[in-house]
């Protein structure tokens, strides 16, 4: 089940932080990979809250949040995570949590959500690297709810090796009008890369919104970011010096949060 006793998104201090009570546990029914550094975990939902500790032998519980990567379903939820080379807890979910294990899920935290947007305002969905899940779920959502609705996605990894979801998207962008995407490989291979310009990616090097703004130029739009701070706030400057206003600017941080930069 998915219904929690928090009912609402909400940011939680420290001292409000979810009791062990209100845990609930899940079992990892699919893990499969994505691409050269990405998996999936269909069966799990946002927020891993990893006690995971005791099968990494670390000290200290690890806790880690992850954003849903696909609308919820009835009997299942999927997360994706990156690898980070440097990172043991996503080490250790890649290669220490197995199928089958079950973890303690903690009630969804945050603010980054399609409910506070008025139904009607199209959209863009601006993300980089692993800053796509949450707009993976958002995007789903809106197919299965508001097929109508107009929503621009824009995307930034580092070359085709680490485009998640790109073949979902591509079919998506065919079979629906109101669905447009624009991708960036910052240094896109030149073998393996080469023969996907213009249908994998459509631009070269790091994300310009001037290349699109015809595209992003509905007065009634609201832009959602999410990806590393320097990607978040490059793309927040642009916008404010179009004149959009902050009201229509949403943004969620991988880590702790932080202001953008005026």
């Amino acid at each position: 089940g998915a219904d929690w006793e928090y009912t609402q998104p909400r940011q939680y201090s420290l001292s409000e932080a979810p009791t062990p009570d209100h845990y609930r546990h899940y079992r990892i029914n699919h893990k499969a990979g994505s691409t050269s550094r990405y998996i999936h975990f269909p069966g799990i939902p946002w927020n891993l809250l990893s006690s995971l500790s005791s099968g990494a032998d670390w000290e200290y519980t690890q806790p880690r949040q992850y954003s849903l990567s696909e609308a919820p379903a009835p009997d299942h939820y999927r997360i994706t995570v990156k690898e980070d080379p440097a990172g043991s807890v996503s080490r250790y979910i890649h290669g220490g949590v197995l199928e089958g294990q079950v973890i303690p899920i903690s009630p969804p935290f945050g603010c980054f959500t399609l409910s506070a947007i008025d139904r009607d305002a199209p959209l863009a969905l601006i993300s980089a690297g692993a800053g796509m899940t949450p707009m993976m779920s958002m995007l789903q959502t809106i197919l299965a709810r508001q097929a109508d609705r107009k929503v621009q996605w824009l995307h930034a990894t580092d070359q085709g090796r680490e485009h998640m979801f790109r073949d979902f998207l591509i079919a998506t962008a065919k079979e629906n009008e109101n669905f447009d995407r624009d991708v960036w490989y910052a240094h896109p291979d030149p073998l393996k890369d080469q023969k996907g310009v213009g249908k994998h990616y459509q631009h070269e090097g790091f994300v310009n919104l001037n290349d699109v703004r015809e595209k992003l130029a509905d007065p009634k739009m609201h832009y959602l970011l999410c990806g590393p701070h320097p990607f978040m706030e490059s793309c927040c400057k642009q916008l404010k010096e179009w004149g959009v206003g902050l009201e229509r600017i949403h943004y969620e941080h991988f880590g702790s949060s932080q202001a953008m930069a005026a």
